[in-house]
């Protein structure tokens, strides 16, 4: 049934409320404009019919929300703010899209006395201490959406005049009609303009930067790969570092030991009044068998003496010339290993100084291989961020999207618009407005 029905009309369809079949005191009744029904409410009069107050059916107003005036003002006036405003005035954005991923230089041979030196530091083997993984990815995502990230670009862009450019519209701009221009601001404005995001499964970074030129939006995309590839080195610099400090502190362990070995080695020396043990003890052991060879020689002499003319005087001079080498090869001998004055004790003291003095000149040579292979590390750039596809430079703009913001805020105020108009219908059926 229609809102407004004439009171001829609610006669013909209600017979029940036609006057001549009222009472005389509802006839005669006038009814308050103070107890108007609502729409669809039906009285109960005091003969048992039905009526309608068609009183308040006539008095609708044209400028109530929930009728085609509220229609207009909560559905038409937006959507048509919004055609205006997107058809005509938003500014054309420009969108640069790139796709990286963080790599790390491979490990170095970490076999032998590097190796030792290195985990005896507790730090990693210079050349391979790793910087890609999931965890430095995040942290290149988080700083490139950070306060941080904003400001190390904004030192190399600009962002204010980057956003401020004649293109721009005064409620898309910076820093437009509604907002200041502070630091947090621009960072705000600038969580808009760009995004970021981190698939763990594939190890890629999406990074997508917003501006209003696409060689802002491309520079921009430029910038931020630029300082996240430096933020990954400040991440690996302290490691690096580590490794140099270590290394440092083994050189400086390895040069005491040597220097001790040395000093030890040097007073033995003195003390002996030898330089090489080893080489006096085989100029004994040549001297033995030189004496041996000779006293071999002289026995056959004399073997043959006695064999041809045992009465020979020349026999005696014989066993005279060999019972002196004889007496000569065992002096020597007891030079070697006899018990006292011998050159044995000397010869394994010797010996044990000799090796420590070595294995220290080992170490010393093996800590400055490390040291150097540390400081070459730290030079070089450790790791890096490999880019798959980008920074883009757009062709067209892709924002805003205007057809759909239009249908958008369409959508939502029709919604707003029906919410109101059953809240309001249901207010006055319960209310009796």
């Amino acid at each position: 049934m229609r809102d407004v029905l004439s009171p001829r009309r609610l006669r013909r369809l209600l017979p029940g409320s036609r006057r001549e079949g009222m009472p005389p005191a509802l006839r005669s009744a006038p009814t308050a404009p103070s107890s108007f029904a609502p729409l669809t409410e039906l009285r109960r009069s005091a003969g048992g019919h039905d009526v309608y107050d068609s009183v308040g059916l006539r008095h609708r107003r044209w400028f109530d929300l929930d009728r085609w005036f509220g229609a207009l003002l909560l559905v038409g006036l937006p959507t048509l703010v919004a055609v205006i405003y997107y058809g005509l005035i938003a500014a054309d954005r420009f969108v640069s899209q790139s796709e990286i991923v963080l790599r790390s230089v491979g490990s170095a041979d970490t076999s032998g006395v590097s190796a030792m030196i290195a985990s005896q530091g507790g730090a990693a083997v210079a050349g391979g201490l790793s910087v890609g993984g999931d965890r430095d990815a995040q942290a290149v995502a988080t700083f490139i959406a950070s306060h941080d990230g904003m400001a190390a670009v904004d030192q190399a862009l600009d962002l204010r005049k980057l956003f401020a450019r004649p293109e721009t519209d005064r409620f898309s701009g910076y820093p437009g009609v509604i907002r200041g221009d502070t630091n947090y601001a621009l960072y705000r404005y600038y969580e808009d303009k760009v995004s970021v995001s981190y698939d763990a499964t594939t190890g890629v970074i999406k990074l997508s930067a917003e501006a209003f030129r696409p060689e802002d939006a491309k520079a921009l995309g430029e910038a931020l790969i630029t300082h996240a590839e430096a933020l990954v080195n400040r991440m690996d610099l302290r490691a690096r570092q580590d490794a140099i400090r270590t290394a440092q502190a083994q050189v400086d362990t390895a040069r005491v030991q040597v220097v001790e070995a040395q000093e030890k080695l040097t007073a033995f020396r003195l003390r002996e009044r030898m330089v090489d043990p080893v080489k006096m003890s085989g100029v004994v052991i040549e001297a033995i068998a030189q004496l041996l060879a000779k006293s071999v020689e002289l026995k056959a002499q004399l073997s043959n003496l006695l064999r041809n003319t045992p009465a020979n005087q020349q026999a005696s001079v014989l066993r005279n010339q060999i019972a002196s080498i004889e007496e000569q090869i065992a002096t020597q001998q007891r030079k070697l290993t006899g018990p006292d004055g011998s050159i044995s004790p000397i010869l394994a003291e010797y010996a044990q100084l000799s090796l420590q003095s070595g294995f220290a000149d080992r170490i010393y040579t093996a800590s400055l291989d490390q040291l150097e292979s540390a400081r070459a590390a730290a030079a070089r750039q450790h790791a890096f961020i490999e880019r798959i596809s980008g920074p883009t430079l757009s062709d067209y703009s892709t924002e805003p999207r205007r057809t759909l913001m239009v249908l958008g805020v369409l959508g939502l105020s029709f919604c707003a618009w029906c919410v109101l108009r059953f809240v309001m219908r249901d207010s006055r059926a319960h209310h009796g407005r």
